[in-house]
């Protein structure tokens, strides 16, 4: 009889980085300011936000590349904040799927193929109208991959914390069936804002996961992007980004590390801190709870 083998789980940590953190100086080289806490921290992986700045010209974005390989880090980056796919303007759509070809262009030349995007606002159309619109433009989104034969691509979509927005996990769920390229990022802290603290317990956590396991392909379940961060949030949802001094808005990360041991379906786990002021730190606490369980 054959041994049945375990399969290998690979969990990971990373930081939010700020495009500020990467300086010229008086040589014109580009340099680093966070490269020594970086290394301290003993982290893998890095997220580079595109957020304010979509138009990076393509060769800083290969200097940052470079200069982040060179430490040894693996890179996922975010997408410009302005994107907007619940939006009935055309226009609106246009600019957001420019928004996202320059990304994933920049991205590229940073030798990373993993980007996380928010999906939009719901706004005065309302939450049935904008998901239509964002369905809709996904898939004209999916043909701009194919023509630019963005084929090793992966648009995480992720779940936002405000009850406005276009991203609960139901509704990134069901937009990431769209295309093979797209996936879910569950950002646990922007989870808990909907749920008004209702992630407090590893089943809580475990809840979470098996909805993942039972609604996503295999393969796409195997491999997830999370975020991890303490969000302050009132009747709305999010209001602003903590870290892990928090105690009393959370969540807390214990239980969720308690749930990805006992998960044993999950292949490749990245979990990146965007904590306020402190995401190396605060991802390397995050290593440190979850290794030493």
């Amino acid at each position: 009889m054959t041994e049945k083998k375990e399969k290998f789980k690979r969990v990971e940590f990373g930081a939010i980085l700020c495009n500020s953190f990467f300086v010229e100086n008086e040589a014109g080289e580009l340099i680093f300011t966070k490269a020594e806490e970086i290394k301290q921290a003993n982290i893998e992986w890095v997220e580079f936000p595109f957020n304010k700045d979509p138009f990076m010209p393509e060769s800083r974005a290969k200097k940052i590349g470079e200069i982040l390989k060179d430490l040894g880090l693996k890179v996922s980056c975010h997408a410009s904040y302005f994107i907007n796919y619940g939006s009935h303007e055309e226009e609106r759509i246009k600019k957001s799927h420019n928004y996202i070809l320059i990304n994933i262009k920049n991205m590229k030349a940073m030798g990373a193929n993993k980007l996380i995007v928010h999906v939009g606002s719901a706004g005065k159309l309302g939450k049935t109208v904008s998901m239509e619109n964002a369905k809709n433009a996904l898939k004209e989104l999916s043909k701009l991959l194919d023509a630019k034969k963005y084929t090793d691509v992966e648009l995480c979509l992720e779940v936002m914390g405000k009850q406005s927005r276009i991203g609960n996990l139901e509704e990134m769920v069901e937009l990431s069936h769209i295309d093979s390229r797209y996936n879910v990022c569950v950002d646990f802290g922007h989870l808990n804002c909907l749920s008004q603290g209702g992630l407090k317990t590893a089943r809580d956590y475990a809840k979470v996961l098996t909805y993942l396991k039972e609604n996503l392909p295999r393969e796409k379940f195997e491999r997830q992007h999370f975020h991890f961060t303490n969000i302050e949030y009132d009747k709305k949802g999010e209001v602003r980004h903590l870290n892990l001094e928090d105690t009393k808005f959370g969540p807390f990360f214990p239980p969720l590390a308690e749930a990805l041991h006992k998960e044993q379906e999950l292949v490749s786990v990245t979990i990146i801190s965007e904590a306020k002021s402190t995401s190396i730190s605060d991802a390397s606490t995050l290593k440190r709870l979850f290794t030493k369980r």
